[in-house]
């Protein structure tokens, strides 16, 4: 029974810190570690969600269901935490070419994507942005302003004495393995399990850098796409990026990131952009693009909660409580998500 353990979770991004404060509101035996977010994603991530795929125009992977429970539990966290960190917001979506922008209007009345998809003319993008091919509006976007929503959670942890930073290593790990017989270890470590237990789940880590930029007298109240986000930060900052690094780069920003991200920016806004900041992390993604969760097949007391990937802050909240409910016997795992799959591509190899 699930309220006999002692939750250990390693990792307080945004994975550790939602199933945390689940656990924790649970009233279970919860404590959450961490080194400090040296490596994480969740340091420099937008935050952003958007519930359709530009590429194809279709729904992203079961976002009907995933947006009430991000909705849910994000204000949820906002009430106990004290903190504002959840901006539901419209996406603003600029039109590469005229074929997009009739897929665009043919799928605004489709029964699958036609309810998040609208027309809707937005008049400061038709005067502050170059778009000759148009531009519509997306519902149900949004972002999460991580930086505040990290911080209040570890406050949240700190006052209930459950949080510690520390060195994450294997040997950790193990020593809390050996020691405590009533643990369950929680691996929300993202890119860090690739040295944790790369030979059993494979994480793969994607380099990703945001600037943070000033942009005066353009009073946007949607988020921008383009090719690339621009979100309203608030006091004339915007969110810029992102990058996409398929190969283990170094986790340093690069010259040549932060001129690709203005370019493209530059392609549509002719205004005055000062750089404030610019950020890199890596995003803990999986080769098929789902999150890993699950007990490890030879170790029961080992448990994933991982590979959440660019479209994290989305995913997260369904799929905690979707953990939480597998841990009380009250459901079996996704296949999707479900972490045998790695290692069943182990044993037919």
């Amino acid at each position: 029974m699930l309220q006999s353990k002692n939750i250990h979770i390693i990792g307080q991004g945004i994975a550790g810190s939602v199933l945390a404060f689940l656990l924790h509101q649970r009233g279970l035996r919860v404590h959450i570690y961490d080194d400090g977010h040296k490596t994480s994603a969740s340091k420099v991530a937008a935050g952003m969600w958007n519930p359709v795929s530009f590429k194809r125009m279709s729904q992203s992977w079961m976002a009907d269901d995933l947006l009430p429970a991000a909705d849910s539990v994000y204000r949820k966290m906002e009430e106990v935490l004290g903190a504002r960190f959840y901006h539901p917001m419209e996406l603003i979506k600029i039109f590469p070419d005229t074929k997009f922008a009739n897929m665009w209007d043919e799928h605004s009345v489709s029964a699958e994507v036609g309810h998040y998809l609208t027309s809707e003319q937005d008049e400061l993008i038709k005067a502050q942005f170059h778009q000759p091919h148009g531009h519509g509006v997306l519902r149900n976007a949004g972002w999460l302003d991580i930086p505040t929503f990290l911080t209040g959670c570890k406050a949240y942890f700190n006052h209930h004495g459950i949080y510690e930073q520390r060195t994450i290593d294997k040997a950790f790990i193990d020593a809390l393995l050996a020691t405590d017989a009533q643990a369950l270890i929680v691996l929300a470590t993202g890119t860090a399990s690739t040295e944790l237990f790369s030979d059993k789940v494979r994480i793969i880590p994607n380099k990703g850098e945001v600037l943070t930029v000033r942009i005066k007298d353009l009073p946007m109240m949607r988020i921008a796409n383009f090719g690339k986000f621009l979100i309203p930060l608030g006091n004339d900052l915007f969110r810029l990026g992102a990058t996409y690094e398929w190969n283990l780069a170094p986790l340093e920003t690069t010259e040549k990131s932060r001129n690709t991200i203005l370019a493209q920016l530059a392609n549509h806004y002719k205004g005055e952009v000062e750089v404030i900041n610019q950020l890199a992390g890596y995003r803990p993604t999986t080769k098929d693009r789902r999150p890993i969760i699950g007990k490890h097949p030879e170790q029961d007391a080992l448990l994933f909660f991982n590979g959440f990937g660019s479209k994290g802050v989305m995913l997260i909240p369904f799929f905690a409580q979707h953990v939480i409910e597998y841990l009380e016997g009250k459901t079996s795992l996704m296949r999707e998500v479900d972490v045998m799959r790695c290692f069943r591509e182990e044993t037919s190899m």
